[in-house]
């Protein structure tokens, strides 16, 4: 008898190749097997929405959500699926569960000791969430974000530039856009992205990115007008 681990090795082949339907039956086998598998339930919702199995979608994330809270792609893919839906209301809560839970994630990381490697891994992984939804902001900004950790500053401008293309409105990408630029020392680009990320992120009530975006451009007028003075 195969396990779900094979039969979910052979639905990703089977999404490679783009034959959803049949990825879907072999996720089907293996969520029978295992009903709470993260990963299974994760690309299974995804191949729902890629068929318009909108309504199966959300009760699977709902369910992954359930027994993960700090699932941040269950949220994140209930918000975009419910936003499909035209259930505005409902998907702006989800998006901004997901949002808190970037958020913890990043501040947990930050306070984590970790080699290099295991960045290396984070950004294969997150390349792979984005390989499997790649209308997904939240997956460019974690991989951003793990470029950033990597002054990998180039890969990290294109990605939060691809995360933003997907949400103007996604403030947090912003703020990475702009670090990355600024590492790069393209100074009037970043002064023009958190000038149009601030207001943005007032706007959602998002603090923690208008804060930091706020508090860098501040300090780059700042050394402007030191350099006139001096």
């Amino acid at each position: 008898m195969e396990s779900a681990e094979e039969f979910y090795k052979q639905a990703m082949l089977l999404f490679t190749d783009g034959r959803y339907e049949e990825a879907a039956l072999q996720l089907e086998k293996a969520l029978k097997i295992n009903d709470r598998n993260a990963d299974v339930m994760e690309a299974l919702g995804v191949i729902y929405e890629r068929l318009s199995r909108l309504d199966e979608a959300i009760i699977l994330f709902r369910n992954l959500a359930r027994i993960d809270p700090g699932h941040l792609m269950a949220h994140s893919n209930l918000s975009r699926i419910l936003a499909k839906q035209g259930k505005i209301a409902e998907a702006e809560v989800e998006q901004a569960h997901a949002r808190r839970i970037s958020w913890k994630h990043q501040l947990k990381e930050r306070q984590t000791s970790q080699p290099a490697f295991t960045i290396q891994e984070r950004v294969e992984r997150y390349k792979k969430v984005i390989e499997l939804a790649p209308d997904d902001v939240l997956g460019y900004f974690s991989l951003g974000s793990a470029y950033l950790e990597s002054s990998r500053w180039i890969e990290a401008e294109r990605t939060f530039r691809q995360a933003l293309a997907i949400d103007p409105a996604h403030s947090s990408s912003y703020l990475g856009l702009g670090q990355a630029l600024q590492e790069q020392k393209k100074v009037r680009e970043a002064v023009e992205v958190f000038e149009k990320g601030i207001p943005v992120a007032e706007k959602l009530g998002d603090m923690i990115p208008f804060k930091k975006m706020s508090a860098r451009l501040r300090e780059i007028h700042e050394k402007k007008e030191d350099g006139i003075n001096s």
